[in-house]
């Protein structure tokens, strides 16, 4: 599934490349693919540089519902189940300000929030912050004021500015000191990256240099504790990994699923696919980037049960990509080449 401003949307056959079907508008924004209304089969949802937030049959195309935010929508669609019913919402947000939560299922509005300036490239982020049991979103304005509001009903819990206008971008979540609180985490091309307090927004610490695209989560070490990797935009456009605070080892608790153990979630590549394992109901989130850092599909954002899975990261160009895991507060990474 790609898209772009030649003014057509493509849904590519996997095996062999060939259209499986077109429709002509521009978009910007990676898709978003998930069973949004629980009825067994994968919806594509995608916003339009017209304003429209499309929700598509993913095997034919046809169009299952729209809702027009009347601007321009050049970001990423974020899913989740975030008023816990059956069906999953869709989070957005769009030129004129507006950021809006979709019913999986009508496409109606069940909330809208003002910003105090528009949405532009950056995509929601979806979690659990407080461990409350109710997801949270968070989205990054242009002012460089961010927003977590509460999942289910879109009330402010709070917000956080980031002292300067310039590029949003996607915010990364994650327990990076390993202290059992979720961190979020933003970077912008004129300032440095921002860590901030997950359930709270509170200010924890930042590091200069800034970039245009998002902050990639993991363990490249193997110290069980996370690193912060970006590109920097300033003079030295450098590839830059962080390291947990004071250089510290084993930070958090290490799960089963990281040991290996016989209920371990497991994540592969699986021929020109990718194979998740996951022993119970948990909240996932997989997307696709290339080597320079850049965000190329977001593949799938929320809740999945127990079971296997084998999704397909369509990249649209040959070369190496990075295929990014956070289920609960575990990321994992994998190097393909395509």
């Amino acid at each position: 599934m790609v898209g772009g401003m030649a003014g057509a949307v493509y849904c590519i056959r996997g095996s062999n490349g060939a259209d499986q079907w077109t429709l002509p508008f521009s978009a910007l924004g990676s898709p978003a693919v998930a069973d949004v209304d629980v009825d067994g089969l994968p919806e594509v949802v995608i916003g339009a540089q017209n304003g429209t937030v499309y929700c598509l049959s993913g095997a034919t195309g046809a169009t299952e519902w729209t809702y027009s935010l009347g601007s321009n929508l050049m970001n990423s669609p974020a899913i989740g189940n975030l008023d816990g019913d059956a069906a999953l919402e869709t989070v957005i947000g769009g030129y004129d300000s507006t950021i809006v939560c979709l019913d999986g299922i009508t496409g109606a509005p069940e909330w809208t929030y003002k910003a105090n300036s528009w949405i532009g490239y950056a995509t929601p982020a979806i979690a659990d912050l407080d461990k409350d049991g109710q997801l949270e979103v968070v989205v990054d304005a242009q002012s460089g004021t961010v927003y977590c509001f509460n999942g289910s009903n879109g009330a402010v819990e709070w917000t956080y500015s980031l002292g300067g206008s310039s590029r949003d971008s996607d915010p990364s979540i994650a327990d990076i000191d390993g202290d059992g609180t979720l961190e979020v985490i933003l970077m912008r091309d004129d300032g440095p990256i921002h860590v901030l307090n997950g359930p709270n927004g509170a200010f924890e610490w930042t590091y200069a240099g800034g970039g245009y695209h998002s902050v990639i989560i993991a363990d490249i070490d193997g110290d069980d504790c996370l690193e912060l990797v970006h590109t920097d935009n300033g003079s030295t456009k450098r590839l830059v990994a962080l390291d947990d605070a004071g250089n510290a080892s084993g930070c958090g608790a290490v799960g089963n699923d990281e040991k290996g153990g016989q209920d371990a979630v497991q994540f592969r590549a699986a021929g020109t696919g990718l194979y998740l394992s996951l022993p119970g109901q948990t909240e996932v989130s997989l997307s696709l980037y290339d080597a320079q850092g850049r965000l190329v599909q977001v593949i799938y954002d929320g809740i999945l049960g127990q079971g296997e899975y084998t999704f397909y990261p369509a990249p649209g160009a040959r070369g190496v990509y990075i295929a990014l895991l956070t289920h609960g507060e575990t990321t994992r990474v994998i190097r393909i080449v395509r």
